[in-house]
């Protein structure tokens, strides 16, 4: 009988301390959450991926170096500037190949003849150095290709100055003008 009453009273109790039990339920959910990574074991890296400092690295280079020669440019005034990379600097490795062509002709009759051409090539990186420390002999090194900037110069609202800046910033980075975007500041 009791059980009967108790379960009775149990809606009017659940709705009497709502507040309290959602408050609760979403602590001991919280609580699991941070239990479940303190025991995961995982560790999150915070620095992105070597290849994107890379990109960083190079494009902070290029925007300091051309700041400082735009800055110099009659009229200009102070520049910023930001670019945006699709490689960064690369090498090039010497490699040994081989190759082969082979080509076979069926004749079928006076009217059909097959022909099955089929190539195959095999390459490997040339090393250099001893027998515990060999690398790959480097030819030479790519420069990092850009894909655009955006200069933002005291001088940026002059036409000729804009033009001046954009004549420069496509010489110094080997792009061409519409790839380029010069503003004036503040």
């Amino acid at each position: 009988m009791e059980i009967k009453q108790s379960l009775r009273r149990l809606p009017a109790l659940l709705q009497e301390r709502r507040p309290r039990l959602l408050a609760a339920l979403g602590f001991a959910g919280l609580l699991l959450l941070a239990a479940g990574n303190l025991l995961s074991g995982e560790e999150k890296s915070e620095a992105p991926p070597a290849a994107e400092n890379s990109l960083t690295a190079a494009a902070s280079e290029i925007e300091e170096r051309l700041s400082a020669i735009l800055s110099r440019i009659d009229g200009v005034g102070h520049a910023w500037v930001m670019v945006t990379l699709e490689t960064s600097e690369r090498a090039v490795y010497a490699v040994n190949g081989q190759s082969s062509d082979t080509v076979a002709e069926t004749v079928a009759g006076t009217d059909s003849t097959r022909r099955e051409t089929s190539s195959s090539s095999q390459q490997n990186y040339l090393l250099v150095g001893g027998s515990g420390d060999r690398s790959p002999l480097p030819l030479s090194r790519e420069g990092a290709r850009v894909r655009g900037a955006v200069v933002v110069c005291d001088g940026g609202g002059n036409a000729v100055v804009r033009a001046n800046v954009i004549e420069a910033v496509t010489t110094a980075l080997g792009i061409t003008s519409d790839r380029v975007c010069v503003l004036r500041t503040e």
